[in-house]
């Protein structure tokens, strides 16, 4: 398995994201993608807080009830009572989330984070929203920039009973947003992942996809500390237990015309004029003298004239404009 890819740095934090945005669309489900996610989150934070919005929450306690470190995951939901009717999901403030609310976007997700503490020692916990469709349905997309923003900035993560939210991974459905509210989810991100479909031929390349349940391709752009945006083409994995793997992707366009320019004829074989000199053609030209260039007859000429006893002289003419004065310049001196 290839070592060190762009995806794989970012999700197991060796390469620092605050958001993460992770965008599918209806030909490319992302949300297997999502749980391998979380699978590498578990490793290095004491708390995945997960905001489940667009389905049932049910999916997910089925998968994370059987897992080791189920104790570190907290579901909140954000689907079964959208807007707060049910009475019973009223009195349990602490896990529900409403789409709109005039309690707003930030202050919904931080109490939910503050009442939800897996243990008091909870220091560094990341939130995965699953996904961010239905607050961009429902709310402006300004308001929902400043409530993603707010919740990693650490002046707010300080008043958040000493949690600290290391990360931020969404999901975004693509194809149900305009141009102009993606752009903005977009701005706001650290990492952008937009995930898409792979060829069966591409699949077959790479060795253990076969393997897989689900695979794709996830086109990343990675903005580092230091400025510099990266961009990078890998194929993703994801195998039993939503255990993700990243592959290096080659692009086969581009391989397959570079080796046709190698194996390519020669580009001046069926022209109607020659480029090419044949051999008394390359004997013509190299005894030509030109008239500009010195042979050897003409060096050996001039070396070998004569000289005069009377040697060099110099003739100086000067021009009408030039001012010559016949007072001596030192006339004025006292001496």
């Amino acid at each position: 398995m290839p070592k060190n890819t762009v995806t794989d740095l970012i999700m197991s934090g060796a390469e620092v994201s605050k958001i993460v945005m992770v965008q599918d669309s209806l030909n490319h489900n992302g949300r297997a993608f999502l749980k391998g996610y979380v699978e590498k989150l578990v490793k290095r934070v004491d708390a995945v807080h997960i905001f489940v919005l667009d389905l049932a929450v049910s999916n997910y306690k089925q998968y994370f009830s059987s897992k080791r470190y189920k104790s570190k995951i907290i579901l909140h939901d954000g689907y079964s009572d959208v807007a707060g009717w049910n009475s019973t999901s009223r009195q349990d403030n602490n896990n529900s989330i409403r789409w709109q609310s005039t309690a707003g976007i930030y202050e919904q997700f931080s109490n939910a984070l503050k009442n939800n503490r897996v243990n008091s020692n909870d220091v560094s916990i990341a939130i995965v929203i699953d996904s961010l469709s239905p607050l961009l349905s429902h709310n402006s997309t300004n308001h929902v920039c400043l409530s993603l923003q707010k919740l990693i900035m650490p002046i707010d993560n300080v008043n958040q009973d000493d949690l600290k939210v290391s990360q931020i991974i969404a999901l975004l459905h693509s194809d149900l947003h305009d141009d102009y509210e993606i752009s903005a989810m977009k701005y706001i991100a650290s990492t952008n992942i937009n995930l898409c479909q792979i060829s069966s031929e591409e699949k077959l390349r790479i060795d253990g996809l076969e393997n897989a349940f689900h695979s794709g391709l996830c086109k990343t752009s990675h903005l580092k500390k230091s400025g510099k945006l990266m961009n990078k083409k890998e194929i993703y994995g994801i195998y039993t237990d939503f255990v993700i793997r990243i592959f290096e992707y080659r692009d086969t366009v581009a391989e397959t015309s570079l080796l046709d320019k190698s194996n390519s004829s020669d580009p001046t074989e069926n022209l109607t004029f020659n480029l090419k000199l044949t051999q008394s053609e390359k004997q013509a030209r190299s005894r030509l003298k030109l008239p500009y260039t010195y042979s050897d007859e003409r060096k050996a000429a001039e070396l070998n004239q004569p000289v005069t006893s009377s040697g060099g002289k110099i003739f100086y003419q000067p021009d009408d404009v030039d001012d010559f004065d016949e007072e001596d310049p030192d006339d004025d001196l006292d001496i």
